[in-house]
C-alpha cells in the first residue's frame, strides 16, 4: 500500500502545535509582556513619587531648622524690647547662654545702632582686657558676637561684629524694616566668617517703632551639610541646598560647591530646573553635568529663607530594579 506523506501542519502533532501550543504560547507571552510593562510603569511611578516625597520631607525638615534659628533670633530681639535693652552685661550674657544651649548654632549676638541706648560714651574707654571690652566697637558701640572656636566647638569666644553697614545680617534687616514698616526675619547668603562657612539668621530690635539694632544667630554650613548627609543615609539620592540668590548653601557632593553661585558652576545650564516655582514640588529629567548621565531632579521650596532643596538621582538607578524585575518575569 502506498504511504502518503502529509505536510507537517496537517499531521496531528502539527495541528496540536498550530491550534493549541502556538496560540497558547502567544497569549501567555503577551500576558507576560503586558504584565511586565504594567509593573515596570507602576514601579517607575512609585519611585518618582518617592523622590517627590523625599524632597518635600527634606524641605520640611530644613524649614524646621531654619524656623528654630529665626525664632531664636526673634526671642532674643523680644527680650531686648521687654526690658533688656541697654543692659549690656545681661545682653552679652544672654547671647552667650543662647549659644551654650544650642549646639547647632555657631554664633549668637546683638548689634545696636550707634549710641542707641545712650551708653556709648560710658563704655568708650573700657579696657579691651575686660570681657565687655571685647563686645564694643568704635566709640563704645555695643556689638557683641559670641562664637564657637573653629578648632574647639566647646570653646566660646567674644569679639565685636564687623561689616555691619555693608552686610545683609545687619544693614539688610534694617533696610527690610524701612521698606516694609514691620519687623521681619532675615536669612543671609552663605559666606566665610571667623574662618567658618556660615549663614546668619537675624531679627530687628524695634523700640517705639524705631529700628535700634538686631539680634541674631549663625549656623555653620558644615552642620547643615551633615544634616543633609543624614537624610542621604536613608536614601541613595544626593541633595543640594540652594539659597534665594542662587548660591549653593550645602550639598552631599564632595565637589566644593558651597557658597558657589549656580550660574558659575557646572550646573549653570540647569538653573531653570533647580528652583521651585510657586512652592510646588517639581520633578524633571535632564543630563547631569557631573555624572554625564540623565538624572531625575526633584525640587521643593524652604519658605524661611526661600531656599530650594534639590534631590538628584540618576535615571539608571531608578530603572535598574525595574529592568531586573522585567527580566525575571
Amino acid at each position: 500500500m502506498e504511504q502518503k506523506n502529509f505536510p507537517f501542519y496537517r499531521t496531528l502533532a502539527g495541528r496540536m502545535l498550530l491550534f493549541g501550543i502556538l496560540p497558547t504560547g502567544i497569549i501567555l507571552s503577551a500576558i507576560i509582556l503586558l504584565t511586565a510593562a504594567s509593573m515596570s510603569n507602576d514601579l517607575r511611578e512609585q519611585r518618582e513619587e518617592t523622590l517627590r516625597v523625599l524632597v518635600k520631607r527634606s524641605a520640611g525638615e530644613i524649614e524646621l531648622a531654619n524656623n528654630r534659628a529665626s525664632l531664636a533670633a526673634q526671642v532674643m530681639a523680644e527680650a531686648q524690647v521687654r526690658g533688656m535693652f541697654g543692659d549690656r552685661e545681661a545682653s552679652s550674657g544672654f547671647a552667650q547662654k543662647v549659644l551654650l544651649d544650642h549646639p547647632g548654632f555657631t554664633g549668637a549676638y546683638f548689634g545696636y545702632e550707634p549710641n542707641a541706648d545712650g551708653n556709648d560714651a560710658r563704655y568708650e574707654r573700657m579696657s579691651a582686657e575686660t570681657e565687655m571690652g571685647h563686645a564694643l566697637g568704635a566709640n563704645g558701640r555695643f556689638i557683641p558676637y559670641w562664637f564657637r572656636d573653629k578648632n574647639d566647638n566647646n570653646k566660646l569666644l567674644l569679639t565685636p561684629l564687623v561689616d555691619m553697614e555693608t552686610s545683609l545680617y545687619y544693614q539688610g534687616v534694617k533696610d527690610l524694616f524701612m521698606q516694609e514698616g514691620r519687623a521681619l526675619p532675615m536669612v543671609t547668603e552663605p559666606y566665610v566668617y571667623e574662618g567658618k562657612l556660615i549663614v546668619e539668621q537675624t531679627f530687628p530690635i524695634i523700640m517705639d517703632g524705631k529700628f535700634v539694632g538686631i539680634a541674631g544667630v549663625d549656623r555653620a554650613l558644615s552642620e547643615i551639610e551633615a544634616f543633609l548627609r543624614q537624610i542621604k543615609a536613608e536614601d541613595s539620592s544626593d541633595i543640594f541646598l540652594i539659597s534665594s540668590a542662587g548660591n549653593f548653601v550645602a550639598t552631599t557632593l564632595d565637589s566644593g560647591l558651597q557658597t558657589v553661585p549656580v550660574s558659575e558652576s557646572t550646573y549653570d545650564g540647569l538653573s531653570d530646573l533647580l528652583f521651585a516655582e510657586g512652592g510646588e514640588t517639581q520633578l524633571s529629567i535632564a543630563d547631569d553635568p557631573l555624572l554625564k548621565t540623565p538624572s531625575y531632579f526633584a525640587v521643593a521650596t524652604v519658605p524661611t529663607g526661600n531656599w530650594s532643596v534639590v534631590v538628584r538621582e540618576p535615571v539608571d538607578v531608578v530603572l535598574a530594579p525595574i529592568y531586573r524585575l522585567t527580566r525575571y518575569i
